[in-house]
């Protein structure tokens, strides 16, 4: 069975949300060069480097953890929707809020 995965434009896919083969929801997604391995230092229980994309720097996701932090998971989305997605669609979205 085929996974579900977002595109824009016809582009490589900013995320992924893949309840395959791991029987875990998860979403994959592209991250800064370094973030990857931040992230899941700082919690492999929640964050864990996908097959097939996770040398290319994405990071994944589990949806299903008992604690999932929404809020975290939409920054992360809208990180990987802009480092993906077409200049020109990126252009319109509003400036992103500074961290912290």
């Amino acid at each position: 069975m085929p996974s579900p995965a977002a595109r824009t434009c016809g582009t490589a896919n900013p995320l992924m949300i893949r309840p395959d083969r791991l029987e875990r929801a998860s979403v994959w997604l592209q991250v800064p060069p370094g973030e990857q391995a931040v992230l899941v230092a700082s919690d492999p229980a929640r964050f864990f480097v996908p097959p097939y994309v996770g040398a290319k720097g994405w990071v994944a996701m589990w949806l299903d953890a008992a604690r999932v932090d929404w809020d975290e998971v939409g920054e992360l989305v809208e990180e990987s929707y802009r480092l993906i997605a077409p200049k020109g669609l990126v252009a319109r979205l509003p400036t992103p809020r500074p961290a912290g």
